[in-house]
């Protein structure tokens, strides 16, 4: 139903327990603009390259992060943007990960955590302790770059711990 004053309240939006949106008829499209089809923020797209891909906003996934991947979450705090890729073929598997940061010096402070639980994963069995293995980590001007290259076998025994084939 229509509100009675142009002024008063037609939509409402949401977010957890954070924040409550109230938009008058008069400013529907421009409240839909931003809040629901994001406009003026920056698009995110993932690379057009490899069997898998992903791009996403940071921000929004370091909390979901934090629970079972702490050490994940605290390397990616302050990023903005998330994006990769991913080929497996006969020669393994080749994945490309960068974060974008605001400063080098916060790409920097993730490498050396993400080093940090490089270190840990390579010592531990499994399949993390496989692409740890694999995986070189290095700060390049804003961005913290993951690399993970893992050979054909790594590969198998990867995708054989997934399928719960054991060998992890």
């Amino acid at each position: 139903r229509a509100p009675k004053r142009r002024s008063s309240p037609a939509r409402i939006y949401a977010r957890a327990d954070d924040w409550l949106v109230f938009v008058s008829t008069a400013e529907i499209d421009a409240a839909e603009r931003s809040i629901e089809r994001r406009t003026g923020d920056e698009h995110v797209d993932p690379p057009d390259h490899g069997l898998v891909s992903l791009a996403a906003r940071a921000e929004p996934l370091v909390p979901l992060l934090a629970k079972n991947y702490p050490a994940v979450a605290e390397a990616l705090e302050g990023a903005s943007l998330l994006d990769g890729n991913a080929t497996a073929d006969d020669r393994g598997l080749d994945a490309d990960l960068a974060a974008r940061f605001t400063t080098g010096a916060d790409a920097e402070r993730a490498r050396d955590r993400m080093k940090l639980l490089q270190s840990v994963l390579s010592h531990a069995k499994g399949p993390f302790a496989l692409l740890a293995k694999g995986a070189t980590v290095s700060a390049v001007g804003t961005s913290l770059v993951v690399r993970i290259r893992v050979d054909p076998v790594g590969l198998s025994t990867i995708l054989g711990c997934v399928k719960g084939q054991g060998g992890c």
